[in-house]
């Protein structure tokens, strides 16, 4: 079974080099995606170690609560010197034992978000021992932590009572992780869907304004596992459908015929719903401590240069939301093999300043249309207040000197490095795999 479910994953990985490539490398294609200006939400992060950063990251507007520990700094024994508590916030942190509540970490990370007017998406799941359906199960986590749960009722009490502390402060919630691996879930897809319907109808009756995210699955492979759910009725107790878009090792531009193929298995079942990346990212080189690739064809077979990571941040920003994403939480701030800035949690690395840059690129205006054309170079048209255009290019695999538009009137060129200069009339632009921004 092991090497069925492995050839199975490099046939997967294969039709997706070539669809990414044939988008990505020539044929022409124009899309939109979601309307309106791109809101500060859209902006989404995983953060590690919350209280040992050494600034908040700039502007970001929501926090996805997954792989969360704090580092109190009373645990700082020496400068820099963090002794990390574990204070992951699913089932088995919060509730160890039936009825006995932990609830001083997610505490920590509720306020600070609120500090900072950032919005928290909680993901729901992973069970206890004491609750879980195969209790001694062996897993990544605690024992039994990736079966369903025995009993829907402790289900139930579990999302109610976390509800209900967090009322008018928690407002989206996701259910479980990656559901289509069985490192975060061994049930069944049908089980998922009562665990799904239960949450919705808890999680509802406690406020009817609480955004409930789907199960998120990932990679090509959770096509056919999103499939079954939805034939199996879960997109009902859903107001937001989630997708992990990981594309890794390909490149960002692999992400669009991903998120086609999952908008045209919701279109399947008649559900219009918005789509949200809620994890996504690459391994990316770091100063501090070695990175290297750990094999296989995933996400740790291929470690990014400095230049790459830059890169691949930015058209994966611009790619998404231009696709019909409507937030896109990029795993990770501060972690260190994935991580935006250097393993001191303080240091931004070129990835991380190309992050707040696009970022600023983007917020408040609107994408109105993104196209690959000859000679694979992309661009995608940002309108601003007033009419300001502005234009977004790049070419993911070669070369090339742009000739830009008469009909842009831009005048000036900003780099993902936050550089400007000035553009005449009538001058062509360098433009390779670094996107650059062209302004009116």
């Amino acid at each position: 079974m092991r090497g069925k479910r492995a050839l199975v994953r490099i046939v997967l990985v294969a039709l997706a080099l070539m669809v990414g490539s044939a988008v990505g490398q020539g044929q022409p294609a124009t899309f939109t995606g979601a309307s309106g200006p791109v809101p500060r939400e859209y902006w989404g992060l995983h953060i590690h170690r919350a209280g040992a950063l050494g600034s908040w990251p700039a502007a970001f507007g929501a926090w996805r609560l997954w792989d969360a520990r704090v580092a109190w700094p009373n645990l700082e024994p020496s400068p820099g010197e963090w002794r990390l508590w574990d204070a992951r916030v699913a089932w088995p942190n919060l509730e160890p034992s039936p009825g006995e509540w932990r609830f001083d970490a997610l505490d920590q990370y509720v306020e600070m978000a609120r500090e900072h007017r950032v919005e928290i998406l909680l993901p729901l799941g992973m069970s206890p021992s004491w609750a879980s359906a195969r209790p001694s199960e062996v897993s990544s986590y605690s024992p039994g932590a990736t079966a369903e749960p025995a009993d829907l009722q402790r289900w139930r009490d579990y999302v109610r009572t976390v509800a209900q502390r967090y009322k008018g402060r928690v407002r989206h919630y996701e259910i479980w992780n990656e559901p289509n691996l069985r490192q975060f879930y061994t049930g069944s897809t049908a089980a998922m869907v009562d665990l799904a319907r239960e949450a919705f109808q808890t999680l509802k009756a406690v406020d009817p304004d609480i955004v409930v995210v789907s199960p998120a699955a990932t990679e090509r492979g959770g096509i056919v596992w999103l499939d079954e759910y939805l034939r199996r009725g879960g997109a009902k107790y859903a107001d937001v459908i989630g997708y992990h878009f990981y594309v890794a090792p390909m490149e960002p531009e692999a992400m669009v015929p991903m998120i086609r193929d999952v908008q045209q298995v919701l279109r399947r079942y008649g559900v219009n719903k918005p789509v949200w990346n809620t994890e996504s990212g690459w391994m990316i080189p770091s100063h501090q401590k070695a990175v290297s690739p750990r094999g296989g064809t995933g996400i740790y077979s291929r470690v990014l240069n400095e230049d790459d990571a830059a890169a691949f941040v930015a058209r994966a920003c611009v790619l998404n939301w231009a696709s019909g994403v409507e937030r896109l939480y990029w795993y990770a701030w501060d972690n260190f093999l994935m991580g935006l800035v250097e393993p001191d949690g303080r240091t931004v690395k070129p990835a991380g300043r190309a992050y707040q840059n696009v970022q600023d690129w983007m917020t408040g205006a609107q994408v109105r249309e993104c196209q690959s054309g000859p000679g694979a170079v992309w661009t995608c048209q940002v309108t601003r207040d007033a009419g300001n255009d502005a234009w977004i290019v790049w070419s993911p695999n070669t070369k090339s000197e742009f000739a830009v538009p008469s009909a842009w009137r831009v005048h000036r060129v900003r780099t993902l490095a936050g550089e400007t200069r000035a553009l005449e009339a009538g001058q062509r632009v360098a433009v390779g795999a670094m996107p650059v921004l062209l302004e009116q």
